[in-house]
């Protein structure tokens, strides 16, 4: 039940980014929910509950965005590997490591977008892209992480008992 449960989440997350996301940009940038979302989940959950969520997270932004299909999934899913490595290393991972996988993470996420677009036509300058999208993108993000990780948590205690 709990990734049906988180499957859902990631899925309004996605319609929530891509519609109501827009309307509150701050400098270009906007919160990245559904990574934040992934990224959150997947610190106290098994690897494959993150895959699960990287994978129809990052499909259903790119069906809702100009995006090539599987570009977002595909930085979800490093940046997931990259979490659960360090966890295994770490025995667990701290605030710290959390800030720097949302803040490299959206660095990765955004750049990666930037190209692909780029390869449509649909880019826009270097310097605006840097400076209006992934900076504001990256605050945001890292701003949102202590709400964010709340109601996550919230979420996997309530499901705890069918992990």
């Amino acid at each position: 039940m709990r990734v049906v449960v988180s499957l859902i989440l990631v899925l309004l997350a996605a319609v929530m980014q891509s519609t109501f996301n827009p309307q509150i940009r701050v400098l270009g940038g906007e919160p990245d929910l559904v990574f934040l979302l992934v990224l959150l989940w997947i610190i106290r959950a098994p690897l494959e509950e993150g895959i699960a969520l990287a994978f129809v997270g990052g499909i259903a932004l790119d069906l809702l965005s100009a995006l090539p299909l599987g570009v977002t999934t595909a930085c979800f899913l490093i940046v997931i590997f990259g979490v659960d490595y360090m966890r295994r290393q770490l025995f667990g991972v701290g605030i710290l490591t959390v800030v720097l996988f949302a803040a490299l993470g959206t660095v990765l996420i955004k750049v990666v977008a930037w190209v692909a677009l780029v390869f449509v036509g649909l880019a826009t300058p270097v310097v605006s892209t840097i400076s209006y999208v992934i900076f504001p993108s990256m605050i945001y993000n890292v701003a949102l992480l202590a709400p964010a990780y709340f109601v996550v948590r919230l979420i996997q205690r309530a499901f705890a008992d069918e992990a």
